[in-house]
């Protein structure tokens, strides 16, 4: 799931760069669009699903995608993977792009999904 804008569209935060959208505004609409799909997502919060934010630094020509240090972790997940769709839905092929984790974006969801799920471990 992503809401990616053009970058002219982007808010001056310094040199930094950032969508205006917050995430808790746009959950609406991302449940809406994406509920066939993934039906779990009408019971959930926007801060029970792994998420980030792409910014960009101006200084050094970088796309820095923050996102949730779980996305790093996911066993079931390749993180190869998880950079390539992001990359794909921020369309930052050929740009210069950093993958990091922030602390504002941590859910502890899949934990507890896996211990509702697997209570004895897997």
């Amino acid at each position: 799931m992503a809401s990616p804008i053009p970058l002219d569209q982007a808010e001056a935060r310094g040199a930094k760069r950032d969508s205006p959208e917050a995430h808790i505004a746009v959950w609406p609409s991302m449940v809406a669009r994406y509920k066939a799909e993934w039906p779990i997502l009408s019971i959930l919060e926007y801060d029970e699903v792994p998420r980030g934010r792409v910014i960009f630094d101006t200084a050094t020509q970088t796309f820095i995608v923050y996102m949730d240090a779980t996305l790093f972790a996911e066993p079931r997940l390749s993180l190869n993977v998880v950079r390539e769709a992001l990359s794909a839905a921020f369309q930052l092929h050929g740009q210069r792009v950093c993958f990091a984790t922030d602390p504002h974006y941590c859910v502890d969801f899949w934990e507890e999904y896996d211990q509702a799920v697997f209570p004895h471990g897997r």
